[in-house]
C-alpha cells in the first residue's frame, strides 16, 4: 500500500466518523489540514481566465479586467481573480508558460475577438 492510499483511506475514515458524529481530535486535525490545503488550492486558482487578440483587443480586454476584479462572489464574499496576461505577467516572463497555467486553472475562459479581426 502506498504513502497516499494510505492518506487517502485516513482521510475517508476521518470523514465517516466526522459525519456519525465519532470524530477524534486527531480526525479534526487531519481534516483541520486536509481543508486548509484544499482552500489554498482554491485561493490560488484564477476565476476567469481573459484571452485576446492583442493587435486589436487590447483595451477592451483590460477594461473587462478591471470591471470584473471589482466584482464579489456573492457567496463568499471573496473579490474575482481575474488573470489578464498584460496585468499578471512581469516583463521578461514568457506569457505562454504562465497563459497555459492560468487557463487551465481559470473556472471560466473568456475569449475575446472582434468581427474585424
Amino acid at each position: 500500500m502506498s504513502l497516499s492510499q494510505t492518506y487517502t483511506q485516513c482521510l475517508q475514515t476521518a470523514f465517516q466518523r466526522h459525519r456519525l458524529g465519532r470524530d477524534k481530535a486527531e480526525d479534526r486535525a487531519l481534516l483541520s489540514e486536509y481543508l486548509a490545503k484544499i482552500e489554498d488550492e482554491v485561493r490560488s486558482d484564477y476565476h476567469v481566465f481573459i484571452s485576446y487578440r492583442v493587435a486589436s483587443e487590447a483595451a477592451f480586454a483590460k477594461k473587462l479586467y478591471e470591471e470584473l476584479s471589482q466584482m464579489t462572489l456573492a457567496e463568499t464574499g471573496q473579490k474575482l481573480r481575474v488573470y489578464l496576461d498584460q496585468v499578471r505577467l512581469e516583463d521578461g516572463e514568457r506569457w505562454d508558460r504562465y497563459a497555459h497555467t492560468a487557463s487551465c486553472q481559470a473556472i471560466c475562459r473568456q475569449h475575446i475577438d472582434s468581427y474585424h479581426a
